[in-house]
């Protein structure tokens, strides 16, 4: 179950602004998993944004290198009540005034946190212009401790907190296996001619990036599963080319941090498929090492403005959707049924 669904009932991408209207109808209070935010000034922010977001990477450190959870940014105003210690947070919603982009907000994200988290979500509920309500999910990271802007942060009390050295080392020694993360480019495109048939020739590049510091990874494993054909004529070492997979074993003994590898290689969609499935493809790329588990990322591309002679000028316009660095055990269904359905299962 999701933090959404913990506190909400509801997945993070089901939400609307009504719902968090809803869930302040009754008192609620912070814990170690749940943080809110209102927009209002304060004493010592006053009316500053950047001042308030710096605050709201600040949590999202704190929850990655805790267990993770919900943020709520524009929630009400906070409130002493009798007899309680702790704020209360009830009625009216202090929202944010300023339009933040969700793909604007996951590129700070990755720009400013290392390692790059996988786990944050970004759900924006707007009310009118200029009245919105951010909610952010935080996974429990399994790849402690993070940093915002060189700082490591952490969740006590239901609060952030700069973390002391002593907590730092502790999310040190849990990391067990490197945080290996693959993206694919396609670097060339052009109708041609391959084994009798007409198609679509794709020169693509994936990358595999290590983000565990301190932590190589070894026996690099890398395998393309797609409906395109490979070309089985040529025989490497340790590259295996069959059907619709081509096979890497040991695409590198040892992956360093920040240190990528770069696999380039090539498949060929056939027109007369192609046609069968409105000129779409895919290909998924399956890759791993001896300490790190499996993961994959799927790629869906849409052919039809190269058939059309209006090509885009920008050859990985033609990805439409993709799904990236998850977990063999969090593959849709549906993708399992595509692989079994080219071998014949």
């Amino acid at each position: 179950m999701s933090y959404a669904e913990l506190f909400f009932k509801k997945k993070l991408h089901e939400l609307n602004y009504e719902d968090i209207e809803n869930y302040f109808i009754d008192a609620q209070e912070e814990s170690n998993l749940l943080e809110l935010k209102s927009y209002a000034a304060d004493k010592d922010q006053k009316n500053d944004h950047s001042a308030k977001e710096k605050k709201i990477y600040e949590t999202i450190c704190g929850l990655l290198n805790s267990e993770g959870g919900i943020i709520i940014w524009g929630a009400p105003v906070g409130k002493k009540a009798p007899g309680k210690k702790e704020q209360i947070f009830q009625g009216e919603l202090s929202p944010v005034t300023k339009l933040i982009e969700k793909d604007g907000f996951i590129r700070t994200i990755a720009q400013l946190f290392s390692p790059v988290p996988n786990g944050v979500r970004f759900q924006m509920l707007k009310k009118n212009e200029g009245s919105y309500v951010y909610v952010i999910e935080v996974e429990d990271s399994l790849y402690k401790p993070h940093q915002y802007k060189g700082t490591y942060f952490m969740r006590l009390d239901g609060q952030t907190h700069t973390a002391p050295h002593y907590y730092v080392e502790a999310l040190i020694r849990r990391i067990t296996f490197p945080n290996l993360e693959g993206y694919l480019r396609i670097d060339g495109l052009h109708l041609n001619s391959y084994d009798t048939s007409n198609g679509v020739i794709m020169d693509f590049t994936f990358v595999i990036y290590n983000w565990t510091r301190l932590q190589n990874e070894y026996d690099i494993y890398c395998k393309v599963v797609t409906d395109a054909e490979v070309n089985t004529q040529f025989s490497e070492p340790n590259k295996l080319r069959k059907g619709h997979e081509i096979i890497w074993k040991n695409a590198a003994p040892i992956l360093y941090y920040h240190n990528p590898l770069i696999i380039r290689d090539k498949v060929f969609f056939k027109t007369q498929e192609l046609q069968m499935h409105d000129f779409k493809g895919f290909i998924i790329v399956f890759f791993g090492g001896k300490q790190s588990p499996l993961k994959y990322s799927k790629y869906r591309f849409m052919f039809a403005n190269l058939y059309a002679n209006n090509p885009h000028s920008d050859n990985n316009a033609y990805i439409i959707d993709k799904i990236e660095n998850k977990y063999t055990h969090e593959m849709d269904i549906r993708d399992s049924d595509q692989i079994k359905g080219m071998i014949g299962r």
